[in-house]
C-alpha cells in the first residue's frame, strides 16, 4: 500500500511493485510519464511539488501497476507519448513511435526539404504531423492500409495544429493518390518474423504486427515497392527517405541503382539504420 498520498509514496509504490519486472531506471520512467501526462507535473514539479493524490487518483495508480506487470506498454496505458518534442495520441492498432524514428524527421528537416512530401505508412501520423510542425510551408500528405491508424493520425494533426492530407492506401497493391512529389518518405514493416523469438512481450502481445513485421522470404517487399513507385510519382532530383533494418542497407542500396545517388546513414547506436537517395 501507500505510505502516503505524496508524490515520494507514489515513486516507491512503483519502485517497489514492479522491482520484479522490469529495471528501477525503467520504473522510474514509468511514474515519470504518469506524472507528466496524466498531471502535468513537470520533473522540476516532482522536486518542489507538494501535491497530494486523491483516494481515486491513487486507484488510478494500482491499475497503471496492474496493466504493466501484463506488459502493456505505457503509451497505450496512458493513451499518449512524446515525439520530436510534440504530443501524439497513442492506442493498440498503431505502433509506438521509436526514437530511431526522431532521428529520421531529425535528418530530413536539416536536408532542408521543400515542396510536395508523402509519408507512406504513416500510422498515428508522427512524421508528416512534426514536418508541417517544423516546416509550414511544406505540402503534406499521409497514407496507411489502415482506417484505425489515419483516424488516430487525423486526431493527431487536429490536437497538433497541422495540415497533412491523409489518405487510405494499400501500397503493395495501388497507386498513390499523388503525384508530382518532391519527397517521399517511409519507415514501412521490417521486422523479419524470425526476429519475433528475440523481441519483449510488450510489444508483441500489444503492437500491430502488421506495422511491425515482413516475411523472411521477402523481407525488402515494401522498399522494392516504394522505389519503383518513385518512377512515376517523384520528381527528378526528389528526396526518398528510409528507415531500414540494419541487416539490409547495402541489399536495398542496390535497389536504388537507377538513382543518382543513395547513402546509409547509421542511427546514434551506430546501426545502418537510414537510408536518404535523390532520384
Amino acid at each position: 500500500m501507500f505510505k502516503d498520498n505524496s508524490i515520494k509514496s507514489v515513486q516507491d509504490y512503483f519502485r517497489d511493485k514492479l522491482a520484479d519486472y522490469f529495471p528501477s531506471r525503467e520504473i522510474d520512467l514509468f511514474a515519470s510519464f504518469c506524472f507528466e501526462i496524466k498531471f502535468q507535473l513537470s520533473k522540476t514539479d516532482l522536486i518542489v511539488n507538494q501535491q497530494r493524490f486523491s483516494e481515486s487518483e491513487l486507484l488510478w495508480f494500482r491499475s497503471v501497476i496492474k496493466r504493466l506487470k501484463n506488459q502493456e506498454p505505457i503509451q497505450y496505458i496512458l493513451g499518449e507519448c512524446h515525439f520530436y518534442g510534440l504530443n501524439f495520441s497513442v492506442e493498440p492498432g498503431v505502433l509506438i513511435p521509436r526514437p530511431e524514428t526522431e532521428e529520421l524527421v531529425d535528418i530530413i528537416i536539416k536536408s532542408k526539404i521543400k515542396g510536395a512530401i508523402l509519408d507512406i505508412g504513416t500510422g498515428s501520423g508522427v512524421i508528416p504531423i512534426c514536418l508541417a510542425k517544423k516546416m509550414p510551408q511544406l505540402k503534406v500528405y499521409a497514407i496507411d492500409i489502415s482506417e484505425k491508424a489515419l483516424a488516430i493520425a487525423r486526431r493527431n494533426a487536429k490536437q497538433n495544429q497541422v495540415d497533412v492530407n491523409f489518405h487510405l492506401c494499400d501500397v503493395l497493391n495501388e497507386r498513390l493518390p499523388i503525384d508530382g512529389l518532391d519527397v517521399i518518405i517511409s519507415n514501412p514493416p521490417y521486422v523479419l518474423e524470425s526476429d519475433k523469438i528475440e523481441m519483449a512481450d510488450n510489444v508483441l502481445n500489444f503492437e500491430p504486427a502488421l506495422a511491425l513485421f515482413v516475411d523472411d522470404k521477402d523481407p525488402l517487399v515494401f522498399y522494392q515497392r516504394i522505389i519503383n513507385l518513385c518512377e512515376n510519382h517523384l520528381k527528378k532530383g526528389g528526396k526518398l527517405f528510409f528507415e531500414i533494418h540494419e541487416k539490409f542497407g547495402n541489399d536495398i542500396l542496390k535497389l536504388l541503382f537507377s538513382f543518382e545517388r543513395a547513402e546509409l546513414i547509421k542511427d546514434l547506436q551506430g546501426k545502418d539504420r537510414f537510408i536518404v537517395a535523390i532520384k
